[in-house]
């Protein structure tokens, strides 16, 4: 459910295809608001409102574990970030509806194991742009 805080009034209701708590969502700019991603316990979804306020929803991908902070790329219709408690950091452009896994955050072990099973948990992740 979308909300006007102001009004208190219920802008659009729609099933957002989570089957677990949505923990964050976020709106892309530059789609005259009607472009909306969310991250829960189960992956991301992408929802698009098209005109007639009927919300086409899919899954962009999936963390292993909770997804809690996603970022949106200042100035980008197309580019956002996902954090999980998995570790990963994931870079989504929603032109190809896929996403590369950037980078993993995990204590180190001293031994042959790359990752142990302490996952650092990110507290936020932010994007930029370079001038």
């Amino acid at each position: 459910m979308l909300w006007n805080v102001a009004t208190k009034a219920l802008v659009l209701s729609y099933d957002s295809g989570h089957a677990k708590d949505i923990l964050q969502a976020r709106i892309i700019p530059f789609t005259d608001d009607r472009t909306i991603v969310t991250s829960g316990g189960d992956g991301q979804k992408l929802g698009q409102v098209a005109d007639n306020d009927n919300v086409q929803t899919i899954e962009l991908g999936t963390h292993n574990g909770r997804v809690h902070k996603l970022a949106v790329e200042p100035g980008s219709p197309h580019i956002f970030y996902s954090c999980g408690e998995d570790g990963f950091v994931q870079h989504f452009d929603l032109r190809s509806n896929s996403s590369t896994k950037l980078f993993c955050c995990s204590t180190f072990t001293g031994t042959d194991n790359l990752y142990s099973s302490n996952i650092l948990s990110l507290n936020s992740i932010v994007v930029f742009q370079h001038k």
